[in-house]
Protein backbone atom coordinates (compact mmCIF):
# COMPACT_ATOMS: atom_id res chain seq x y z
CA UNK A 1 0.00 0.00 0.00
CA UNK A 2 2.86 2.40 0.82
CA UNK A 3 4.32 1.62 -2.05
CA UNK A 4 2.10 2.22 -4.61
CA UNK A 5 1.26 5.82 -2.57
CA UNK A 6 5.05 6.50 -3.03
CA UNK A 7 4.99 5.61 -6.36
CA UNK A 8 1.80 7.64 -6.90
CA UNK A 9 3.48 10.92 -5.30
CA UNK A 10 6.49 10.13 -7.56
CA UNK A 11 4.76 10.02 -10.40
CA UNK A 12 2.69 13.22 -9.12
CA UNK A 13 6.29 14.88 -8.69
CA UNK A 14 7.59 13.95 -12.23
CA UNK A 15 4.58 15.80 -13.66
CA UNK A 16 4.72 18.73 -11.84
CA UNK A 17 8.45 18.99 -12.96
CA UNK A 18 7.58 18.07 -16.55
CA UNK A 19 4.66 21.20 -16.83
CA UNK A 20 7.20 23.51 -14.84
CA UNK A 21 9.70 23.14 -17.61
CA UNK A 22 7.64 23.44 -20.58
CA UNK A 23 6.31 27.02 -19.27
CA UNK A 24 8.53 29.96 -20.24
CA UNK A 25 10.49 31.21 -17.07
CA UNK A 26 10.45 34.65 -16.44
CA UNK A 27 14.46 34.79 -17.33
CA UNK A 28 13.81 32.97 -21.12
CA UNK A 29 11.24 35.32 -22.00
CA UNK A 30 13.40 38.18 -20.84
CA UNK A 31 16.45 37.06 -22.51
CA UNK A 32 14.37 36.33 -25.80
CA UNK A 33 13.30 39.59 -25.89
CA UNK A 34 16.18 41.27 -25.16
CA UNK A 35 18.00 39.46 -27.73
CA UNK A 36 15.72 40.37 -30.55
CA UNK A 37 15.85 44.07 -29.13
CA UNK A 38 19.08 43.40 -29.97
CA UNK A 39 19.43 42.34 -32.76
CA UNK A 40 17.53 45.07 -34.68
CA UNK A 41 19.13 47.65 -32.84
CA UNK A 42 22.24 46.14 -34.43
CA UNK A 43 20.79 45.97 -37.69
CA UNK A 44 19.47 49.05 -37.88
CA UNK A 45 22.54 50.83 -36.16
CA UNK A 46 25.55 49.16 -36.23
CA UNK A 47 27.84 51.72 -34.28
CA UNK A 48 25.15 51.57 -31.09
CA UNK A 49 26.58 50.98 -27.78
CA UNK A 50 24.51 48.31 -26.27
CA UNK A 51 24.48 47.31 -22.67
CA UNK A 52 22.96 44.62 -20.96
CA UNK A 53 22.46 43.60 -17.54
CA UNK A 54 20.05 41.20 -15.51
CA UNK A 55 16.21 43.11 -16.63
CA UNK A 56 17.97 45.58 -17.88
CA UNK A 57 18.78 46.62 -21.78
CA UNK A 58 20.61 50.37 -22.79
CA UNK A 59 21.75 51.25 -26.10
CA UNK A 60 22.26 54.49 -27.65
CA UNK A 61 24.09 56.06 -30.86
CA UNK A 62 24.82 59.41 -31.51
CA UNK A 63 24.53 60.86 -28.23
CA UNK A 64 24.70 64.57 -27.48
CA UNK A 65 24.07 67.07 -24.56
CA UNK A 66 21.83 69.66 -24.34
CA UNK A 67 21.14 72.17 -22.15
CA UNK A 68 17.22 71.53 -21.29
CA UNK A 69 15.31 75.41 -22.35
CA UNK A 70 13.05 75.23 -18.43
CA UNK A 71 15.55 72.84 -16.02
CA UNK A 72 18.72 74.16 -17.31
CA UNK A 73 20.18 71.26 -16.84
CA UNK A 74 22.09 68.77 -19.16
CA UNK A 75 20.80 65.73 -20.60
CA UNK A 76 21.31 63.42 -23.03
CA UNK A 77 19.02 63.50 -26.36
CA UNK A 78 19.93 60.84 -29.49
CA UNK A 79 21.35 63.18 -32.17
CA UNK A 80 20.07 63.31 -35.80
CA UNK A 81 20.99 59.51 -37.60
CA UNK A 82 20.99 58.00 -33.69
CA UNK A 83 18.93 56.60 -30.88
CA UNK A 84 18.84 55.93 -27.45
CA UNK A 85 15.77 53.19 -25.40
CA UNK A 86 16.21 51.73 -22.11
CA UNK A 87 14.39 48.73 -21.81
CA UNK A 88 13.26 47.09 -18.49
CA UNK A 89 11.77 43.37 -16.87
CA UNK A 90 9.64 44.91 -14.20
CA UNK A 91 7.17 42.18 -11.81
CA UNK A 92 3.28 43.27 -11.86
CA UNK A 93 1.58 45.06 -14.35
CA UNK A 94 2.49 48.71 -15.01
CA UNK A 95 0.55 51.12 -12.80
CA UNK A 96 1.94 54.78 -12.71
CA UNK A 97 -0.05 57.63 -13.15
CA UNK A 98 0.80 57.82 -16.89
CA UNK A 99 -0.35 54.59 -17.64
CA UNK A 100 -3.21 56.03 -19.74
CA UNK A 101 -0.41 57.91 -22.38
CA UNK A 102 0.68 54.86 -23.14
CA UNK A 103 2.02 53.99 -26.86
CA UNK A 104 1.49 57.67 -27.40
CA UNK A 105 4.83 59.37 -28.86
CA UNK A 106 5.03 62.51 -27.10
CA UNK A 107 7.15 65.63 -29.30
CA UNK A 108 10.05 67.01 -26.84
CA UNK A 109 11.24 69.49 -28.86
CA UNK A 110 14.21 68.11 -30.30
CA UNK A 111 13.06 64.58 -30.42
CA UNK A 112 9.97 62.28 -29.58
CA UNK A 113 9.80 59.92 -26.88
CA UNK A 114 7.69 56.96 -26.55
CA UNK A 115 7.02 54.47 -23.26
CA UNK A 116 5.59 50.89 -23.43
CA UNK A 117 5.19 48.73 -20.63
CA UNK A 118 3.44 45.77 -21.92
CA UNK A 119 2.90 42.61 -19.57
CA UNK A 120 3.20 39.37 -19.80
CA UNK A 121 1.00 36.87 -17.98
CA UNK A 122 2.51 34.13 -17.67
CA UNK A 123 5.52 35.64 -15.81
CA UNK A 124 3.67 38.24 -14.23
CA UNK A 125 5.82 40.88 -15.51
CA UNK A 126 5.81 43.97 -17.70
CA UNK A 127 8.63 45.41 -19.90
CA UNK A 128 9.09 48.76 -19.65
CA UNK A 129 10.49 50.44 -22.72
CA UNK A 130 11.72 53.98 -22.61
CA UNK A 131 12.38 55.01 -26.35
CA UNK A 132 13.62 57.99 -27.74
CA UNK A 133 13.82 59.56 -31.39
CA UNK A 134 15.63 62.17 -33.41
CA UNK A 135 13.03 63.85 -35.34
CA UNK A 136 14.83 61.91 -38.43
CA UNK A 137 13.86 58.28 -37.70
CA UNK A 138 11.61 56.77 -39.67
CA UNK A 139 8.25 55.62 -39.17
CA UNK A 140 9.46 51.90 -40.25
CA UNK A 141 12.17 51.73 -37.78
CA UNK A 142 9.72 53.25 -34.90
CA UNK A 143 6.67 50.76 -35.93
CA UNK A 144 9.04 47.54 -36.10
CA UNK A 145 10.41 48.47 -32.47
CA UNK A 146 6.60 48.95 -31.11
CA UNK A 147 5.93 45.48 -32.33
CA UNK A 148 8.83 43.87 -31.03
CA UNK A 149 7.81 45.14 -27.47
CA UNK A 150 4.78 44.25 -27.94
CA UNK A 151 5.86 40.55 -28.50
CA UNK A 152 6.60 40.28 -24.44
CA UNK A 153 3.05 40.62 -24.23
CA UNK A 154 2.40 37.91 -26.26
CA UNK A 155 4.08 35.40 -24.42
CA UNK A 156 6.20 34.48 -26.90
CA UNK A 157 3.39 34.28 -29.69
CA UNK A 158 5.80 34.65 -33.16
CA UNK A 159 6.49 37.80 -34.79
CA UNK A 160 6.32 38.35 -38.28
CA UNK A 161 8.63 40.75 -39.73
CA UNK A 162 7.38 42.69 -42.26
CA UNK A 163 9.77 44.52 -44.71
CA UNK A 164 10.19 47.99 -44.94
CA UNK A 165 7.39 48.54 -47.91
CA UNK A 166 5.18 46.02 -46.24
CA UNK A 167 5.02 48.09 -43.42
CA UNK A 168 3.64 51.47 -45.67
CA UNK A 169 1.32 49.35 -47.76
CA UNK A 170 -0.26 48.03 -44.72
CA UNK A 171 -0.69 51.29 -43.38
CA UNK A 172 -1.62 53.59 -46.30
CA UNK A 173 -4.19 51.03 -47.65
CA UNK A 174 -6.07 50.97 -44.33
CA UNK A 175 -5.69 55.04 -43.92
CA UNK A 176 -6.99 55.02 -47.43
CA UNK A 177 -9.66 52.41 -47.32
CA UNK A 178 -11.14 54.76 -44.38
CA UNK A 179 -10.86 57.89 -45.51
CA UNK A 180 -12.45 57.42 -48.86
CA UNK A 181 -15.72 55.84 -47.21
CA UNK A 182 -15.91 58.56 -44.93
CA UNK A 183 -15.43 60.91 -47.48
CA UNK A 184 -18.64 59.41 -49.50
CA UNK A 185 -20.59 58.68 -45.97
CA UNK A 186 -19.95 61.34 -43.45
CA UNK A 187 -19.59 65.41 -43.20
CA UNK A 188 -17.16 68.07 -42.00
CA UNK A 189 -18.92 68.17 -38.58
CA UNK A 190 -18.87 64.54 -38.03
CA UNK A 191 -15.50 63.49 -38.31
CA UNK A 192 -13.96 66.30 -36.39
CA UNK A 193 -16.05 65.51 -33.59
CA UNK A 194 -14.76 61.53 -34.47
CA UNK A 195 -11.08 62.88 -34.24
CA UNK A 196 -12.34 64.76 -30.84
CA UNK A 197 -12.98 61.76 -29.69
CA UNK A 198 -9.88 59.55 -31.12
CA UNK A 199 -7.75 62.54 -29.07
CA UNK A 200 -9.38 62.14 -26.00
CA UNK A 201 -8.93 58.55 -26.26
CA UNK A 202 -4.90 59.34 -27.03
CA UNK A 203 -5.37 57.40 -30.67
CA UNK A 204 -3.48 59.74 -32.67
CA UNK A 205 -3.57 57.69 -35.71
CA UNK A 206 -7.53 57.34 -35.98
CA UNK A 207 -7.62 61.12 -35.18
CA UNK A 208 -5.18 61.80 -38.35
CA UNK A 209 -7.54 59.64 -40.33
CA UNK A 210 -10.59 61.76 -39.46
CA UNK A 211 -8.78 64.66 -39.49
CA UNK A 212 -7.67 63.84 -43.38
CA UNK A 213 -11.02 62.70 -44.18
CA UNK A 214 -12.23 66.11 -42.97
CA UNK A 215 -9.98 68.18 -45.25
CA UNK A 216 -10.77 66.11 -47.93
CA UNK A 217 -14.52 67.14 -47.52
CA UNK A 218 -13.69 70.63 -46.76
CA UNK A 219 -10.07 71.56 -48.67
CA UNK A 220 -10.60 75.24 -47.82
CA UNK A 221 -11.41 75.09 -43.96
CA UNK A 222 -8.00 74.89 -41.94
CA UNK A 223 -8.91 75.73 -38.33
CA UNK A 224 -8.30 71.97 -37.58
CA UNK A 225 -5.43 72.00 -38.49
CA UNK A 226 -2.95 72.42 -35.83
CA UNK A 227 -4.45 69.56 -34.46
CA UNK A 228 -4.29 67.46 -37.53
CA UNK A 229 -0.54 68.58 -37.88
CA UNK A 230 -0.24 67.09 -34.45
CA UNK A 231 -2.45 63.56 -34.88
CA UNK A 232 0.31 63.24 -37.74
CA UNK A 233 3.58 64.15 -36.06
CA UNK A 234 2.16 61.92 -33.10
CA UNK A 235 1.25 58.88 -35.02
CA UNK A 236 5.27 59.51 -37.21
CA UNK A 237 3.00 60.36 -40.42
CA UNK A 238 5.36 63.28 -41.15
CA UNK A 239 5.06 63.57 -45.41
CA UNK A 240 1.09 64.09 -44.20
CA UNK A 241 2.46 66.51 -41.43
CA UNK A 242 4.70 68.48 -43.92
CA UNK A 243 1.76 68.96 -45.88
CA UNK A 244 -0.32 70.27 -43.42
CA UNK A 245 1.76 72.64 -41.60
CA UNK A 246 2.65 73.89 -45.49
CA UNK A 247 -0.50 74.96 -45.67
CA UNK A 248 -0.90 76.49 -42.28
CA UNK A 249 1.88 78.87 -42.96
CA UNK A 250 0.46 79.77 -46.17
CA UNK A 251 -2.79 80.96 -44.93
CA UNK A 252 -1.70 83.90 -43.14
CA UNK A 253 1.05 86.16 -41.65
CA UNK A 254 0.03 85.06 -38.22
CA UNK A 255 -0.03 81.49 -38.74
CA UNK A 256 3.16 81.52 -40.80
CA UNK A 257 4.72 83.17 -37.30
CA UNK A 258 2.84 80.38 -35.42
CA UNK A 259 3.53 77.63 -37.23
CA UNK A 260 6.47 77.78 -39.56
CA UNK A 261 8.61 75.86 -36.66
CA UNK A 262 6.66 73.16 -36.96
CA UNK A 263 6.74 72.99 -40.79
CA UNK A 264 10.86 73.30 -40.59
CA UNK A 265 10.42 69.92 -38.05
CA UNK A 266 8.42 68.38 -40.99
CA UNK A 267 10.70 68.93 -43.23
CA UNK A 268 13.84 67.68 -41.03
CA UNK A 269 11.60 65.08 -40.31
CA UNK A 270 11.55 64.08 -44.22
CA UNK A 271 15.19 64.66 -45.01
CA UNK A 272 14.52 67.53 -47.17
CA UNK A 273 17.57 69.56 -46.28
CA UNK A 274 17.90 72.22 -48.75
CA UNK A 275 14.04 73.16 -47.91
CA UNK A 276 14.80 73.16 -44.42
CA UNK A 277 17.36 75.62 -44.41
CA UNK A 278 14.93 77.93 -46.41
CA UNK A 279 12.26 77.71 -43.66
CA UNK A 280 14.39 77.49 -41.16
CA UNK A 281 16.17 80.69 -41.96
CA UNK A 282 12.78 82.40 -42.65
CA UNK A 283 11.55 81.44 -39.30
CA UNK A 284 14.93 82.94 -37.83
CA UNK A 285 13.99 85.92 -39.58
CA UNK A 286 10.23 86.31 -37.73
CA UNK A 287 11.02 84.92 -34.33
CA UNK A 288 11.32 87.56 -31.50
CA UNK A 289 11.84 84.65 -28.98
CA UNK A 290 15.38 83.95 -27.47
CA UNK A 291 14.20 80.47 -26.83
CA UNK A 292 12.87 79.88 -29.84
CA UNK A 293 15.87 81.28 -31.63
CA UNK A 294 18.06 79.11 -29.78
CA UNK A 295 15.99 75.61 -31.02
CA UNK A 296 16.26 77.08 -34.50
CA UNK A 297 19.76 77.42 -34.60
CA UNK A 298 20.01 73.96 -33.28
CA UNK A 299 17.89 72.75 -35.66
CA UNK A 300 19.80 74.47 -38.80
CA UNK A 301 23.12 73.92 -36.94
CA UNK A 302 22.50 70.04 -36.85
CA UNK A 303 22.05 70.10 -40.79
CA UNK A 304 24.68 71.47 -41.59
CA UNK A 305 26.60 68.93 -39.41
CA UNK A 306 24.87 66.12 -41.27
CA UNK A 307 25.90 68.51 -44.46
CA UNK A 308 29.47 68.77 -43.69
CA UNK A 309 29.19 72.62 -44.53
CA UNK A 310 31.91 74.08 -42.51
CA UNK A 311 30.81 77.35 -43.97
CA UNK A 312 27.29 76.56 -42.36
CA UNK A 313 28.52 75.41 -39.31
CA UNK A 314 30.79 78.43 -38.84
CA UNK A 315 27.72 80.83 -39.58
CA UNK A 316 25.21 79.25 -37.53
CA UNK A 317 27.37 78.33 -34.69
CA UNK A 318 28.27 81.93 -34.72
CA UNK A 319 24.59 83.33 -34.46
CA UNK A 320 23.64 80.42 -31.73
CA UNK A 321 26.42 81.93 -29.20
CA UNK A 322 25.03 85.50 -29.47
CA UNK A 323 21.43 84.04 -27.68
CA UNK A 324 22.99 81.33 -26.02
CA UNK A 325 26.13 82.11 -24.95
CA UNK A 326 26.81 78.94 -22.58
CA UNK A 327 26.89 75.94 -25.72
CA UNK A 328 30.30 74.80 -24.98
CA UNK A 329 30.12 71.97 -27.24
CA UNK A 330 29.00 74.76 -29.82
CA UNK A 331 31.86 76.75 -29.27
CA UNK A 332 34.38 74.10 -29.53
CA UNK A 333 32.62 73.11 -32.55
CA UNK A 334 33.37 76.27 -33.91
CA UNK A 335 36.93 76.46 -32.48
CA UNK A 336 37.56 73.19 -34.38
CA UNK A 337 36.31 74.69 -37.88
CA UNK A 338 38.83 78.00 -37.81
CA UNK A 339 41.14 75.20 -36.92
CA UNK A 340 40.67 73.42 -39.92
CA UNK A 341 40.45 76.16 -42.15
CA UNK A 342 43.47 78.06 -40.65
CA UNK A 343 45.43 74.80 -41.74
CA UNK A 344 44.08 74.27 -45.51
CA UNK A 345 44.94 78.00 -45.78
Amino acid sequence: MHSRSNKLKFSLAILSLLLMSSKPSLAQEEQAIFSKIEDFVKKTYPHAKITREPNKLHFESKIKNLVGYYSKEKMKVPDAGGIMGDITVESGEYNSKDKHVLSNEQNEGVMSTLKLAPYNKSTNSHLLAKLYFPLDTTYDFKEHMKSLIKEYGSAGAPHAELSKDELHKKAMDESQKDVSNWVETSNLEEQLELANDAIKRHNWEGARRHYRAAALISPKQIEFYPKYYEACQRSGFWSEAQEVASKLVKSSPENERQYIEKYADALVANKNADKAIEVLRRALELSVDGRQKTRLYHALLQIAINKHDDNLIESTSKELLKVSPDEDDVRARLLEIRKKKKTQE
